[in-house]
């Protein structure tokens, strides 16, 4: 064949050629540009400016590219012949094309037996140190993707001192050759192709990988219309690009930076992706030029837009091309799959899982479905949280705080327990106060343990003794507690002259009372005490009792001690003892003691086999976390694909909120130092939970929106802003009514525990705490929002620390499910009578649990967490006319409201039309 003028540009050398190595298709003689694929022929006018390379791509035959099947069943020419074996494994069968950079033949593989495609460098080549470095970076880099959309490289080898490498033999055609014979492809299979386009150039770019010469020619369509991304030969790794490579590829399909010779990035094959999207919808190539200075021109000329082309084409599409098409790099799509994300019908998140990468929380948030319910499921979820609602408020009544007569609000009591120490002859002022309600927990389990008839629990109704109490302390100093920020009756402990505590029933009769003397007080004759008077403040009738030996020594020193034993109008047949002292004719001891009650002073602490077994476990437990925790952030970290964005997010929400608890929950002092101290301590502790929820965040959130980013849509939108989200309602909706049931269940379940057992089950008890005021309330409303995401979260996170440990998803959820279930049946107080029973409905609560998580996702868990435990803590009855009746009103509101919202902004308005009430 006689050889024409045309001319391929390759590294600093001019090679005449009678085809165009990239395509082998036929070369006009006047042409500088291969018609067919874009790639530049002839730059000699041009000879100072650097080298393009362009043959360094896997040859081609007319319209099939070199991985594609051959016409010719015999070889054409080339080294090898047919039948011939290489290394001992590969048995030619045909040449397939012949390009700037070698032949490629097929093959079949004797070893595995398989077709595959060889790639030879041609001899002259392979002794030539840059070539031969660029062929085994090609392997390199090839084999680091692994990808549907991708050719696979398999292995490079060595025959008579030439190089070669083994790849995927793909039969079908390049898309180069299919646009040539049909034109422009119809919108759905355009539209296909261009998501398999975006999925495979998504996957090399995960691995850092440019390919640098994206187009038609190097884009196989195998016989299942699938799309295989071919010919790595000019990709590099981003770090690897040196100034001097920045110019390879095929000119017509390189980005304005790459012809400039300036710095490239995955923007610059995102402008590429558009050339050959732009191609696909229309059938037309956006720079048709003959000359290299033609071609530069083009980029400074407005883009023509695919619809001017082609009336048909989305305009979805049409932006996203343009897009892709920008001049500037920072206005181009950051990534492949943000291209994906804009096409139309699409599935951006498939899209991403199928690349293997991690889908970005922008990407997450943005995926999925819209979430709207229809209107009758959405009003009937809000119908069943309220209705639930008012069924927590009817068991409450078999609640330990509907059996309790509870007839002063604290304030009256306070009144009461400072009356009492005024007649005792306590007059001095005090500095500082605080006051509470307390379970009566040893009378409960001693009520538990020896009464099994069917009325065992009607004794609380009358109060005496009670099963709830109130304590109240006085203090000359501030009182700041030792183990939290807020003061109990034992904490501070009462070691400071002037201290004065006492326990009173809920009508204001006095049960304990202990007072610290004060120190200097000297020795002299004391006045005897009328006991009967401090009796008679307790109930009691000094002429039912008798003096006896003391039992007790006062925890306080006491110049007059007493000690009698005897019967009041309600002990029944329950002989009670009482221990008194007195200082200097003032009462400074007071306590009745029953059968029931321990002497703490002197009880050893005794820990149960399940609560040691619970802490063993938690400690390794939580070791386990934080230490996984860290490596697995650290290690995102250095990806990039932590979301630091909403770990801070939450991390900062969780600081304010649990700060804003302290302020409203904790007992300040009015001395500066104190106060200081106490604020440093909240900080300190604050910071301490909220970074380590970053932590577990960090390391945590990318693995789920990666292996489960259903999951974390509502919570994504969520954390971008979206709070009026349709998705973001249903799933607080759905976790609201989830957590209704849950409240429901554990109260309920006392019930069957007693159906099961054949003995009336202990009354359910709430946080007493919120029985102080408003501002309690409230701040037990924050203290449950920080514990139901730190309990989401947390489940999620051991979840895949033992997925990760054992390999199975299955088992993984058992691990946890059981370890979940054994720990707080361990931990609960077996008040029951049968550890088989608390188990059942730990059991039975956790699979609602689990089940809520794993089947609507992190946040409609978070919601379900929250309500039950709110519900749970806080007084539900339904005596509305109760002192407490605003905080059983208010509790039942917040989660009435939270379903309400969710059921607001989740309902699909749009069935409300007329036209569909049918």
């Amino acid at each position: 064949m006689e050889i024409q003028s045309c001319h391929t540009f390759i590294s600093d050398r001019i090679v005449p050629v009678a085809q165009c190595p990239s395509c082998t298709s036929t070369i006009p003689e006047d042409c500088r540009y291969c018609p067919h694929c874009g790639q530049l022929i002839d730059v000699s006018a041009a000879v100072t400016r650097p080298a393009v390379l362009s043959g360094d791509q896997s040859a081609r035959k007319d319209s099939q590219t070199s991985l594609g099947p051959h016409s010719d069943p015999g070889i054409r020419s080339g080294g090898f012949t047919a039948g011939q074996v290489v290394n001992g494994r590969y048995r030619i069968e045909a040449l397939l094309g012949r390009g700037g950079m070698g032949d490629v033949y097929r093959a079949e593989d004797l070893k595995l037996g398989q077709i595959v495609a060889l790639k030879f460098l041609q001899p002259d080549l392979s002794h030539d140190p840059e070539r031969l470095s660029r062929f085994l970076d090609e392997v390199r880099v090839a084999r680091t993707v692994s990808h549907p959309n991708v050719c696979r490289v398999y292995d490079i080898g060595e025959v008579d001192g030439q190089h070669f490498l083994s790849m995927e033999y793909i039969a079908g055609e390049d898309l180069g050759g299919l646009l040539r014979r049909i034109g422009r492809l119809p919108e759905d299979k355009a539209l296909d192709i261009s998501r398999q386009l975006c999925a495979g150039l998504a996957a090399a770019h995960k691995q850092g990988i440019l390919h640098r010469d994206l187009k038609p020619a190097n884009i196989m369509l195998d016989s299942d219309g699938m799309v295989r991304i071919t010919d790595f030969g000019l990709a590099s790794l981003v770090e690897e690009i040196d100034q001097a490579d920045v110019r390879s590829g095929t000119p017509a399909y390189m980005s304005p930076e790459q012809l400039h010779g300036v710095e490239v990035s995955t923007r610059s094959d995102i402008f590429s992706l558009g050339l050959v999207l732009y191609e696909i919808f229309t059938g037309k190539r956006v720079f048709d030029a003959k000359t290299f200075e033609q071609l530069t021109s083009l980029h400074d000329t407005p883009r023509v837009s695919p619809r001017d082309l082609n009336k048909g084409v989305d305009a979805a599409v049409d932006r996203v091309i343009l897009k892709c098409l920008e001049s500037n790099p920072e206005l181009r799509p950051e990534s492949a799959l943000d291209v994906a994300a804009a096409l139309p019908g699409g599935d951006p998140l498939a899209a991403a899982l199928l690349a293997g990468e991690t889908p970005s929380p922008e990407l997450v948030a943005a995926a999925g479905s819209s979430g709207k319910l229809a209107p009758l499921p959405a009003l009937l979820c809000l119908g069943a949280v309220v209705l639930g609602g008012l069924v927590l408020a009817f068991l409450g009544n078999f609640g330990l705080l509907g059996l309790v007569p509870l007839t002063r609000p604290p304030e009256a009591l306070v009144d009461t327990a400072q009356n009492l120490l005024r007649e005792f002859g306590y007059e001095e002022p005090f500095c500082d106060s605080a006051y509470g309600f307390t379970n009566n927990r040893d009378y409960l389990q001693h009520i538990d343990e020896s009464d099994s008839s069917l009325d065992r629990w009607a004794i609380l109704g009358t109060g005496r003794p009670p099963g709830i109490f109130f304590w109240y302390r006085q203090s000359p100093r501030p009182l700041a507690g030792t183990r939290s920020s807020q003061v109990h009756y034992d904490d501070p402990p009462p070691l400071i002259s002037g201290m004065k505590r006492l326990n009173l029933t809920p009508d204001g009769l006095l049960m304990n009372l202990e007072i610290v003397p004060v120190e200097g007080s000297g020795e002299t004759a004391d006045p005897a005490l009328d006991w009967g008077a401090v009796f008679e403040k307790a109930g009691l009738d000094l002429d039912n009792f008798r003096e006896s030996e003391s039992g007790w020594i006062p925890p306080v020193y006491a110049d007059q001690r007493g000690t009698w034993v005897g019967k009041s109008r309600d002990s029944g047949s329950s002989e009670i003892r009482v221990e008194a002292g007195a200082f200097r004719g003032r009462p400074v001891y007071f306590h009745t003691i029953h059968p029931w009650t321990r002497e703490l002073r002197i009880e050893p602490r005794v820990t149960t086999s399940g609560e040691i077994l619970s802490g063993i476990l938690g400690v390794i437990f939580l070791s386990a976390m934080i230490l996984g925790s860290i490596l697995l952030a650290l290690r995102n970290i250095k990806k990039g694909r932590g979301d630091q964005s909403g770990a801070f997010k939450i991390s900062l929400y969780l600081l304010l909120t649990s700060l804003l608890a302290w302020v409203l929950q904790a007992h300040h002092v009015a001395d500066l130092s104190e106060e200081v101290f106490l604020i440093v301590r909240a900080i300190s502790i604050s910071l301490f939970y909220s970074c380590l929820v970053w932590l577990f965040y960090v390391s945590l959130e990318p693995y789920l929106r990666r292996r489960w980013p259903e999951g974390v849509l509502s919570w994504s939108r969520l954390l971008t802003g979206h709070f009026r989200d349709p998705l973001v309602g249903r799933d607080l909706l759905i976790g609201t009514v989830f957590g209704t049931l849950l409240a429901i269940l554990i109260t309920g379940g006392s019930w069957l525990t007693g159906v099961l057992t054949s003995t009336p089950p202990v009354p359910h008890t709430v946080e007493t705490t919120n029985l102080l005021g408003p501002l309690f309330v409230i701040g037990n409303l924050l203290e449950n929002q920080l514990s139901a995401v730190a309990s989401g979260i947390g489940f999620f996170f051991v979840l895949l620390l033992m997925r990760l440990l054992l390999r199975k998803d299955w088992l993984a959820l058992l691990v946890v499910f059981g370890f979940a279930v054994v720990q707080n049946a361990l931990r609960a107080p077996d008040l029951s009578g049968t550890f088989i029973v608390t188990v059942f409905m730990m059991a039975l609560a956790w699979c609602l649990v689990v089940f809520l998580m794993l089947r609507f996702g992190l946040l409609a868990g978070v919601a379900g967490l929250f309500s039950a435990n709110f519900l749970l803590s806080n007084p539900l009855m339904t005596d509305f006319s109760a002192w407490y009746a605003s905080v059983i009103v208010f509790s039942l509101g917040v989660v009435i409201l939270l379903a309400g919202y969710g059921c607001l902004i989740s309902i699909d308005r749009s069935r409300f039309a007329i036209g569909d009430l049918d």
